[in-house]
């Protein structure tokens, strides 16, 4: 019998084959299921060397071993006549079948159940097919140390830095991808809330000297585990490991996602000291709730982290952008005077770009202070530069943007607030300039929807935002009903508080107003008509911070007001401290600089500012369209003008469009008209509205079920609810 018979004979080709499709079962089982248990690739890589080793052993076996009735036993033992190896044949190739079977049904599921173009219609893992898109979750802390958590944020933090600098590739920022932090939710949902096609999540271990860092890479389509890996160190530099690992699954991640190679940054952390390190972290996560009381709890840990570590490059930062925060600013935190901010803070940035010139946390510090001090495109340019190194950060490329609308450029402001919100989805201080800047565009509904959602994910934040949105939209009901509701949550986020007084302003409760923000005075002596108080207390703010735009602006429109002479050298002052540039001065601003400097004599500046605001206008309605504060705006370049008709057109139109501040209507432009039948009409048509919806205010604050529980509305809001008629006393 020649050679090949016996083979065939003694089922040696069958068994190969059996052993064959078995293994590459084996193999594509191992490959699914391995990454979900942290099983580490080596394992999975000597699992397969052990069965391509195991394929002679098998063709050896079967050579020289039969299985009889009695039990395995040798060949040579085995009597011819008494051999069995042809029923043998048939269960080995009725085995070969069954899993040829399972093989063709495994590749069919991979193939067209599994499969990218499918994916998880309740996950809807990206929301533009974006492949090149990963966020990083928070990574597992797995000690039975709870203070160990700020080595697992730090490994994920730095692994997203790492990541962030690979050019095509997208990463959703931290501030959005730690809101998962503890929270044990479905791949696909979180890929789907991120905007992310890909999830790196993993856990951290540490015992006695030893630590285990555990990483998988997740098609979030259809939660295929393309990549893992398992790190074991010695726990003796934290922070060297960090970077090795950091990097390590970066290079490997560069491979799966098929993208390019990182850009060259800087070390990682910035720092070597562990505590400094752990108190710096939670300085970043106070920051980023946006309190007046977080943002100095803020300001305290990063001092002491520079204090720990006076090389710590960002802590640096931080504490600059903390101080910068805290001013007096409308839209700011506290109370600092601007200029003594900027003098605070300048130093601790100066020091921190002599450490790390090429930070980005460092850079976006750099463009921050510039802005404040109106510099703002050199504040573009370095926001630009923090960018490039770390495209995620949200928060710099809302501060571009505001940056950006300082200089005029309103045309590209839009398209930098979707990236805001693209990067960083789940981001309260993203999703809330994004609302409230595609209201400014006239996309009411996508605002809406926007803000809506930023109620689910911080309800007091949403409410704020809002009270905002509706203020502007008209509905001051609303508006006063959203701003208590996020006045109660957090009393100390004071842009709250300044917005809704303003609102409570436009509604004539003025005593309420104080009692909410007493800093709101000027604009309370603005709707009282007491003018020279106005002036004054411009006056006391601008004394107190020379610096401020705003202040400067409130003067203006101070002593214009008061028609008070000295009204030019603050159309002079204004004009100057802006660097001559419109955009900061505003519509209205050039349009009373007109009308002062054209009262001093000096008409040829005041033709110049009226020509900046009329290109002004004209970007404003090319770009937003018509609403209330381009209508406002056209009334009174139409009234500077001597088109009164078209002056009333357009405040009936701004009126319509939701603008309720009555004191417009005393502006000395408007002085031809205060006899004019169709001016007056539009002056009763806007305080009936403000009545109607002050009334309905007053029941939501004083009524028998106030909107507010813990608080306690001035004394003289309630007495207005009682003499109004509306009081209706409880009966016992």
């Amino acid at each position: 019998m020649s050679l090949f018979a016996e083979l065939k004979r003694r089922n040696v080709f069958r068994v190969g084959a059996a052993y064959a499709v078995a293994a590459w079962v084996l193999v594509q089982i191992g490959e699914a299921i391995f990454p979900a248990f942290g099983v580490p690739d080596s394992l999975f890589r000597g699992m397969v060397i052990l069965l391509v080793l195991g394929m002679p052993l098998a063709l050896f076996l079967a050579w020289a071993f039969e299985v009889t009735p009695q039990g395995v036993k040798r060949e040579k033992d085995v009597d011819r006549s008494q051999s069995v190896t042809h029923e043998t044949g048939r269960k080995l190739d009725r085995t070969i079948i069954v899993v040829l079977a399972i093989a063709v049904a495994l590749f069919a599921i991979d193939k067209f159940l599994l499969g990218p173009e499918t994916g998880n219609p309740d996950s809807a893992a990206t929301g533009d097919g974006d492949a090149q898109s990963i966020a990083v979750l928070p990574f597992v802390n797995m000690s039975s140390d709870p203070e160990q958590d700020f080595f697992s944020d730090g490994i994920s933090e730095e692994i997203l830095n790492v990541l962030a600098q690979i050019p095509d590739l997208r990463v959703a920022a931290r501030t959005s991808s730690f809101q998962f932090k503890g929270r044990n939710l479905d791949i696909g949902k979180i890929a789907g809330q991120l905007n992310v096609a890909n999830i790196l999540e993993g856990s951290v271990r540490k015992s006695g000297d030893r630590l285990r860092i555990t990483a998988q890479l997740i098609r979030a389509d259809d939660g295929f585990h393309e990549w893992s890996e398992t790190y074991d160190r010695k726990l003796d530099d934290i922070f060297a490991i960090q970077d090795e690992i950091s990097t390590a699954i970066a290079d490997a991640l560069k491979l799966r996602l098929a993208v390019g190679a990182a850009d060259a940054g800087p070390a990682a952390t910035g720092t070597t000291n562990v505590k400094a390190y752990e108190t710096y972290l939670l300085g970043r996560e106070q920051l980023n709730n946006r309190t007046r009381s977080s943002i100095e709890s803020a300001r305290d840990n990063f001092r002491r982290a520079v204090e720990l570590d006076p090389e710590f490059a960002p802590a640096y930062a931080y504490q600059a952008i903390a101080l910068l925060l805290l001013t007096d600013k409308p839209t700011a935190y506290g109370d600092t005077p601007l200029g003594e901010a900027i003098e605070q803070a300048r130093p601790l940035i100066d020091r921190a770009l002599e450490l790390a010139p090429q930070r980005p946390e460092v850079l976006a510090a750099k463009g921050f202070l510039e802005n404040q001090r109106e510099n703002l495109e050199l504040a573009v340019e370095y926001y630009d530069r923090s960018l490039a190194l770390n495209p995620s950060n949200g928060a710099v490329r809302n501060w571009k943007r505001m940056a950006l609308a300082g200089t005029g450029r309103f045309d590209e402001t839009l398209g930098i607030s979707y990236d805001s919100v693209r990067y960083d989805p789940l981001s309260k201080i993203a999703l809330y300039n994004h609302g409230l800047t595609l209201q400014s565009f006239g996309k009411t509904d996508e605002a809406r929807a926007t803000l809506e959602r930023l109620v689910s994910l911080d309800e007091a934040y949403g409410n704020a935002a809002l009270g905002t949105f509706y203020s502007r939209q008209g509905d001051l009901e609303s508006a006063v009903s959203h701003h208590y509701a996020a006045l109660e949550a957090t009393p100390d986020r004071v842009p709250n508080r300044r917005r809704l007084a303003e609102t409570l302003i436009d509604l004539q409760l003025f005593d309420e107003a104080l009692r909410v923000d007493e800093k709101t005075r000027f604009y309370v002596a603005i709707g009282r008509a007491d003018y020279p108080l106005a002036v004054d207390i411009a006056e006391r703010n601008l004394a107190r911070s020379p610096r401020s735009i705003t202040f400067l602006q409130e003067l203006l429109y101070a002593r214009y007001l008061a028609r008070d002479s000295a009204a030019a050298a603050s159309a002079d002052e204004l004009w100057t401290a802006t660097d001559q540039n419109p955009f900061r001065v505003g519509i209205q601003g050039l349009t009373i600089m007109s009308e002062v400097t054209r009262a001093s004599g000096d008409r040829q500046a005041a033709d110049e500012y009226l020509d900046s605001a009329r290109a002004y206008l004209a970007k404003v309605e090319s770009l937003a369209g018509e609403n209330a504060y381009a209508f406002a705006a056209r009334a009174h370049l139409a009234a500077v003008e001597g088109r009164y008709d078209d002056a009333i057109a357009a405040i009936a139109k701004a009126i319509d469009a939701g603008m309720r501040g009555q004191p417009v209507f005393d502006l000395p432009v408007f002085d031809e008209l205060q006899d004019n039948p169709a001016f007056i009409a539009q002056r009763e048509r806007l305080a009936e509205i403000v009545a109607r919806q002050r009334a309905a205010v007053l029941e939501m604050l004083c009524g028998p079920e106030p909107i507010v529980s813990s608080w306690e509305p001035a004394p003289e809001t309630c007495s207005a609810y009682e003499q109004s008629g509306q009081y209706r006393p409880q009966v016992p």
